[in-house]
């Protein structure tokens, strides 16, 4: 007896009665692993475990329903169709004889979604604490000025021309070096090429800046990597993040030095910090000229005040000197005095020796002189017979001297 059998179409048939005897529509998570937007979506929905897939199924937004889902949510749907996002859907399971079983989605929970990211990025934070990374780039200084600067951003990013403008517009005239390391910051090929191009950036710059305009939370998903982070935290200078203007701050954030809210922000703090500088300069200038003032005032004080006591003393000196010669002259005057009192005196001695010693004051006395042959004789040289002239005041005698009487 021969067995029975059904052709391929008949059991495609008969799956597809039973696939439609379901009945009903299917809430399931899956991860899109591939997608592609034309008319309709076209996704290939995966389950993983450890990485590895377990489970696989095509899934198609038809075009009415994908208008319908882009009216409803016109900022989140874009970004939660893609590869790599989880996603929470309605659908209704179709089976047709020649494409096979698909998942029809009629609805995407957004919320899902946006909790599966917050999720991610809470894990994704505790990753970097754990790995020493999150709070690296607190290690680092800020330089006092800054002036060489790298930019990470897309060249025709309206963040970037913003940011450029307060530079550029600046009241103080403050001029800055600036160096655009272009990169996509959406997309399918933002996260390597961030990576890249902040890893190109060395130490001769002062600053890292990283900015984006502002858009919705999901645009900016980009910077809740861990690649697009770890690359932050390894940067070797501080780095600046202005990425849009939602409150809740990125991953990127919280790994730079500093976060501001926008690019225009990050400018201006460029510029307050400068100011900054540039105002303690200034007031330190100005310290250091009342610093000289007053030295220059206290040393001209010092220099007057030894003035006039060189002055004084000078004075002092001169009149000492003065009354010391006055003292001398006194003195020379009455030694003089003395000495000549004393030599006149003196004098005066010999004046009376010399006269009393003068053989005519004898002979005016009554003394006689004995004389030879003009040469007066003392006692001792007359001898008996001599003969001899005696010589008295105003009288000369010749006599002859007798016998000596003993």
């Amino acid at each position: 007896m021969q067995e029975k059998f059904f052709t391929l179409l008949q059991l495609n048939k008969s799956i597809r009665n039973l696939v439609a005897g379901i009945g009903r529509e299917f809430w399931i998570v899956a991860e899109i692993a591939h997608i592609q937007v034309q008319e309709h979506a076209y996704l290939e929905l995966v389950q993983k475990e450890n990485e590895r897939i377990v489970a696989k199924a095509r899934g198609i937004i038809w075009g009415n329903v994908l208008q319908q889902l882009l009216a409803e949510q016109p900022e989140t749907l874009p970004m939660i169709l893609k590869a790599g996002a989880n996603i929470r859907c309605r659908v209704v399971v179709n089976f047709h004889e020649v494409h096979g079983l698909a998942l029809h989605i009629n609805a995407v929970d957004a919320f899902y979604t946006l909790g599966e990211m917050e999720q991610q990025r809470l894990r994704t934070l505790a990753k970097l604490e754990q790995s020493g990374l999150l709070y690296l780039q607190q290690n680092l200084s800020l330089p006092p000025v800054l002036q060489k600067i790298a930019v990470v951003s897309s060249e025709t990013a309206a963040g970037f021309g913003d940011f450029m403008n307060q530079l550029d517009a600046n009241p103080w005239g403050y001029r800055f070096v600036v160096t655009l390391f272009p990169a996509s910051v959406q997309g399918e090929n933002a996260v390597p090429g961030l990576v890249e191009q902040i890893g190109r950036v060395g130490k001769h710059f002062d600053v890292l800046v990283i900015i984006r305009g502002g858009g919705a939370r999901l645009d900016l998903e980009v910077f809740n990597s861990e690649a697009v982070a770890a690359a932050i935290a390894r940067c070797p200078i501080p780095v600046l993040t202005g990425i849009g203007h939602q409150r809740d701050s990125t991953i990127a954030d919280r790994t730079a030095y500093l976060s501001l809210k926008t690019p225009t922000a990050v400018a201006e703090f460029i510029l307050q910090n400068n100011l900054q500088f540039e105002s303690k300069i200034f007031d330190l200038m100005r310290k250091i000229a009342l610093y000289g003032s007053g030295k220059i005032n206290e040393q001209h004080a010092l220099l007057n005040e030894w003035r006039l006591g060189l002055i004084r003393k000078t004075h002092e000196k001169i009149s000492r000197e003065h009354m010391q010669q006055q003292r001398l002259q006194m003195g020379v005057k009455s030694f003089t005095k003395e000495k000549m009192r004393s030599a006149r005196h003196r004098l005066e001695v010999f004046e009376q020796f010399f006269r009393f010693s003068n053989p005519k004051y004898l002979l005016e006395k009554g003394y006689f002189l004995i004389r030879q042959h003009h040469h007066y004789l003392k006692a001792s040289d007359l001898q008996p017979d001599m003969q001899v002239e005696i010589e008295g005041d105003r009288l000369i005698v010749e006599a002859k001297i007798g016998n000596k009487i003993n």
